[in-house]
């Protein structure tokens, strides 16, 4: 299964989230900071 990165693109990020783990439908599958540390998955 192929994965992507894409930056959180929110005006107001909240918690810290910089980035979006999304697997090959789109579907959102991490949350990731800054550096990439996971927040959320």
């Amino acid at each position: 299964m192929e994965y992507s990165i894409q930056k959180d693109r929110g005006n107001k990020p909240h918690g810290g989230s910089a980035w979006k783990h999304r697997d090959s439908k789109g579907k959102r599958k991490a949350t990731l900071d800054d550096t990439g540390k996971i927040l959320r998955d």
